[in-house]
């Protein structure tokens, strides 16, 4: 699903980046080709094979959210956001009720980053989605939310291409705004956290079949091999076409490690698949990485967490 026009049509509220914005709900991409907060950032993150990450590279400032951040253009023709320092914590509420607290980023590619979004005991029920503003930017949107206040979700992020990133915070109630609950006061607080994460990728050797299941519906598959140019590889996922299908609606892309730039990426295969693939020469002598994620219903429960196994196919062709 492609990003829409302009935020407006996203909260509600008088949101107008004159450039993309995620879509209502739904972990969406851009498209094919091309506790306490401070604990939640220290140490490692475990996870399952081709998701290992190393330490978080600091935990950063505590910073404060203040008004207008909704995104409303200013006198001066700009969006009003808070800028956020990252790795840091933001502490802020949704208040009146309908709120979005939108917060300007400087990410790079090549970057991997963990969201933490804490209502610490409020009846904030948590939302954030993380996107790329930037005209033309083909950087998929992702997002993460919670069913519940209790809850406290969390969301990785590789950063494929140079952008202008925001991350978005919102009341999950309130999402879509066409079926918004109106959720939000002075006591709907929350705290964002986000660490910057070591990928710690699984290394494949072509051809090679990898088989593994996504922790989360917000969590990260990470995956390297090294290729000469010109050389033809397929690499193909399988969950919607395993032989017992899951719930993982994938989406695959393809980062050169050595030049830190993306190649593509791709959400659906040919054909009435939610499976993705990617294939074709490799374009230079480099180490690639692979970056499988899930892009449909991200609603975070650990409680609960649906199956998201799948089958990764390596080939050379």
């Amino acid at each position: 699903m492609r990003r829409l026009a302009t935020l407006s049509l996203l909260f509600a509220g008088p949101i107008t980046f004159a450039s993309q914005a995620c879509s209502s709900d739904a972990g969406t991409s851009a498209g094919a080709p091309a506790s306490d907060a401070a604990s939640a950032l220290d140490g490692p993150l475990g996870s399952d094979a081709g998701t290992t990450v190393g330490d978080a590279e600091g935990t950063g400032p505590l910073q404060d959210e203040a008004e207008p951040n909704n995104g409303a253009l200013s006198e001066a023709g700009t969006p009003e956001t808070n800028t956020m320092t990252v790795p840091g914590i933001m502490q802020g509420a949704i208040d009146p009720a309908d709120d979005a607290d939108i917060f300007s980023l400087s990410l790079a590619p090549g970057e991997l980053w963990q969201w933490t979004l804490d209502a610490k005991g409020s009846p904030y029920v948590p939302h954030v989605t993380v996107f790329d503003t930037a005209e033309n930017n083909l950087n998929p949107t992702v997002l993460v939310k919670a069913g519940a206040a209790s809850v406290v979700p969390t969301l990785e992020h590789f950063v494929l291409r140079p952008g202008k990133f925001v991350a978005a915070v919102r009341d999950a109630r309130n999402v879509p705004a066409s079926s918004s609950a109106h959720a939000g006061g002075p006591k709907h607080t929350y705290s964002l956290s986000a660490r910057r994460l070591t990928p710690q990728p699984k290394k494949v050797t072509l051809p090679e079949m990898v088989t593994g299941a996504l922790p989360t519906a917000s969590s990260v598959a990470l995956f390297t091999f090294s290729a000469k140019k010109d050389t033809s590889v397929e690499i193909v996922v399988k969950a919607a076409r395993k032989a017992q299908p899951s719930a993982l609606d994938s989406r695959m892309s393809l980062f050169n490690l050595t030049s830190k730039t993306a190649v593509l990426t791709n959400d659906n295969a040919g054909g009435a698949t939610s499976d993705s693939e990617i294939r074709g020469p490799m374009p230079a002598d480099a180490d690639y990485l692979v970056i499988l994620e899930n892009e449909g219903a991200q609603v975070f429960d650990p409680a609960s967490v649906p199956d998201l196994s799948y089958e990764l196919d390596f080939k050379l062709k």
